[in-house]
């Protein structure tokens, strides 16, 4: 219940919905556009990143299972040690708290990186 209204709406539907308006119209889908934007289940900075780790309902009205999308967690100059955490979890890698914080400062002395892959982490890890 969202905004106390009791419908059930079928939002496998509105993805499609919101391309074909996009083209119809020939106006451009911005990225950052809540629910349907290329962005709307992408968080990256730390506090958020841990807000949303904790309880996704924090900073999603939807889960972006309901959308068929996915959450994703940018790695970048605003990360916090919630982000490399996860990801390091996600990746199998398992490091102490002051090899995190090395990689926290690796990563924030390189703020033109607009987002680190997974490849960049592990060659950044095989520095720290």
């Amino acid at each position: 219940e969202l905004y106390k209204v009791n419908k059930i709406w079928d939002l496998d539907q509105l993805q499609g919905l919101s391309d074909f308006v996009e083209k119809a119209s020939k106006l451009d889908c911005q990225a950052n556009r809540p629910i349907i934007g290329e962005n709307a289940f992408s968080h990256k900075a730390g506090l958020h990143v841990k807000a949303v780790l904790k309880d996704p309902r924090s900073y999603e009205a939807i889960s972006p299972e309901k959308l068929n999308r996915e959450r994703k967690f940018i790695i970048d100059k605003y990360t916090g040690r919630a982000a490399i955490k996860n990801r390091l979890r996600e990746l199998g890698i398992k490091l102490d708290e002051k090899d995190i914080s090395n990689l926290l400062v690796k990563i924030k002395s390189r703020p033109r990186v607009i987002e680190w892959t997974d490849d960049e982490l592990r060659s950044l890890l095989n520095n720290v």
